[in-house]
């Protein structure tokens, strides 16, 4: 009847072999009275029953006399071991543990130990799952530092180009203000003062639009290249 319980699957760090599971966190804080009478968790070396003591007896989790504060039991917890009472510290976690913890005035965990075999697997699966999150831990990683790569680098030949581009446009710059000035550049030519005025204004738009340009890699550029090396 305990397997049919619904179960919220606590992890547990597969490489210390924690016996104490980790708190899942939780929307809002829970009280007894806002609880499921009965809830299960599996642990990877037990199954942890938490809920009343009647919902507990009902489901054939324990009987009520094994429960702590009942006449010759301890008041908080109660160790059993084959089903006798046991006060060993040491008792093995195996299918034959079962230990009850009081949690408040209304509640109780019961833990009841696994096979050896079932442990096994157990931690084997949250080993794998762990080596799996670091993989994937470990991909992200690598694609992100590609990305800066890539980005470094973009930004960088952005920066050659635009400066490459800002030559010219210098260059094109002192030359039209050189005319402006009255120097001999045009070899006794010059441009009207109209004109000259209209062509500085379209550089000084030229030049604001080089420092904003962002260049992109064309797709035809590595084709390109394949097919030199192919050839």
């Amino acid at each position: 009847m305990a397997d049919s319980i619904p179960m919220h699957l606590t992890l547990v760090a597969a490489n210390n072999f924690s016996r104490q599971p980790l708190a899942a966190p939780r929307a809002r804080p829970r009280t007894w009275r806002n609880r499921p009478p009965l809830e299960r968790e599996e642990w990877p070396w037990a199954n942890a029953y938490t809920g009343t003591a009647e919902a507990l007896v009902a489901a054939g989790i324990c009987r009520m006399e094994q429960l702590p504060g009942q006449p010759g039991n301890q008041k908080t917890s109660c160790t059993y071991y084959q089903g006798v009472s046991s006060r060993r510290t040491g008792a093995p976690h195996d299918e034959n543990y079962m230990g009850i913890t009081a949690e408040g005035k209304h509640r109780f965990r019961v833990v009841k130990g696994l096979p050896i075999e079932e442990q096994e697997r157990r931690f084997s699966a949250l080993r794998e799952a762990e080596k799996a999150r670091a993989q994937a831990r470990k991909e992200e990683e690598y694609q992100a530092s590609i990305a800066r790569l890539a980005q470094r680098k973009r930004e960088s030949t952005a920066a050659v180009l635009r400066d490459q581009l800002q030559v010219g446009v210098d260059s094109l710059r002192r030359t039209l203000r050189s005319c402006q000035q009255g120097q001999d550049l045009l070899h006794d030519w010059c441009l009207p003062e109209g004109d000259l005025q209209r062509v500085l204004r379209q550089v000084e738009m030229l030049d604001r639009a080089v420092r904003e340009v962002t260049p992109i890699r064309h797709s035809s550029h590595s084709v390109a290249r394949l097919s030199l090396v192919q050839s």
